[in-house]
């Protein structure tokens, strides 16, 4: 199990209690809290993440309870994790309420993610507090494996909810006032921090796979033509695109989900997490970003009009009951997911090796040729020269 000492000292009994009181009520004190680390190595990238096991009293009865918490790990060279904390826990305890009201007043259940209990931003002492999901059940699946079509049905129906609601939000107001009351929301991480320097050392990987592979002359002189402007590439693809502009998750992953069961084992719900790197941008660039870096070729091929069939009946229950009128049809869903498709691709070759190593201590450590990872990316390829991407 992932330990950080250092991390740990951030955690204070005032910041333990705060969130214990924003959980339990004003009559909740606390008693003692221990550390109960329980994520793997590999697990997590940016920040450190651990539990904690608390005891407190309420109407002087003892009571127990446990919280995750995401913290800054205080390591040298990771100073950009400030505007990721912020992001993160201002989208949870600012913008969430105000969707989860839209989903409210339409009839629908609250977003599917996790209650923030707490969220301190001081520089270098970040750190976020939520519940426990997996004292209601629920679990993360083995990231190194494709999702089926069970799970990532139920992913994309919660992103189709949270998509509409957003969409409604950004409809309400202007972006001057998004920008006066979120600014968060436009500090796009890719952007600002050199996501296309990050990708072009793994594109000639790539291609050097592709290469080994042969029969994909067409996708290596595609992949050169986007290294030569990669920070282009990400500007065009993350732009604002009415009429598709919604509030994007930004990094949804099978290891950003973690699902609940029935008693035969199937899943039957998703819970989002990670919300670090949310923005304002086409819904098309969240779903390619999940198709591709969290299904295997031969799931994703075969079930995408099914699973684009459910984003969208997820996507336009809310905008219904809510009482406006729907921002597109399915075939432009359709075709604007088909634009980003190139998106989903680069996007994908940063995040497949990451989530398919079984310990990766940091971004630099990726291998592309690990068993689980090339198959997967050469898959991709493949289905994008039979739709036409490299012509």
């Amino acid at each position: 199990m992932m330990e950080n000492s250092k991390a740990l000292q951030i955690i204070s009994d005032s910041a333990v209690q705060a969130a214990l009181v924003a959980d339990q009520g004003e009559g909740a004190t606390l008693d003692t809290w221990e550390d109960a680390p329980f994520i793997k190595e590999g697990d997590t990238f940016a920040t450190f993440v651990t539990s904690i096991h608390v005891k407190f009293k309420k109407d002087k009865q003892p009571k127990q309870i446990s919280y995750v918490l995401k913290i800054n790990p205080c390591q040298e060279g990771k100073e950009w994790l400030h505007i990721l904390f912020e992001k993160e826990g201002k989208f949870y305890m600012e913008f969430l309420p105000e969707l989860n009201k839209i989903m409210s007043e339409s009839g629908q259940n609250l977003l599917p993610f996790p209650k923030c209990y707490y969220a301190q931003y001081e520089k270098g002492k970040e750190m976020l507090i939520f519940e426990d999901l997996r004292l209601n059940e629920f679990k993360m699946i083995d990231r190194r494996i494709g999702m089926d079509l069970q799970h990532a049905s139920l992913v994309i129906k919660g992103l189709g909810h949270f998509h509409a609601a957003s969409s409604i939000l950004l409809k309400k107001n202007s972006i001057d006032d998004l920008k006066s009351r979120y600014p968060f929301l436009f500090c796009d991480i890719y952007l600002q921090f050199g996501m296309d320097q990050m990708s072009a050392p793994l594109l000639t990987t790539v291609k050097e796979i592709l290469s080994t592979v042969g029969g994909h002359e067409k996708a290596i002189n595609w992949l050169d033509k986007q290294q030569q402007n990669l920070r282009e590439f990400f500007e065009t693809n993350l732009a604002s695109c009415p009429p598709f502009n919604v509030i994007c998750h930004g990094d949804c992953l099978n290891n950003n989900v973690l699902f609940r069961y029935d008693e035969a084992g199937s899943p039957v719900e998703a819970m989002l997490l990670d919300l670090q790197i949310n923005r304002i941008a086409s819904l098309a660039t969240d779903l390619n970003h999940f198709l591709f870096g969290s299904i295997d070729g031969s799931v994703r091929k075969p079930n995408i009009d099914q699973l684009l069939n459910d984003y969208y009946t997820s996507f336009s229950s809310v905008i219904e009951e809510y009482g406006e009128p729907l921002p597109f049809t399915k075939e432009d869903l359709v075709q604007e997911y088909r634009k980003k498709n190139a998106y989903g691709l680069i996007v994908a070759n940063n995040v497949i090796p990451a989530v398919t190593q079984e310990n990766v201590p940091d971004l630099e450590s990726l291998d592309l040729g690990n068993p689980a990872c090339k198959p997967r990316l050469v898959a991709m390829y493949d289905e994008m020269l039979e739709e036409g991407l490299f012509n």
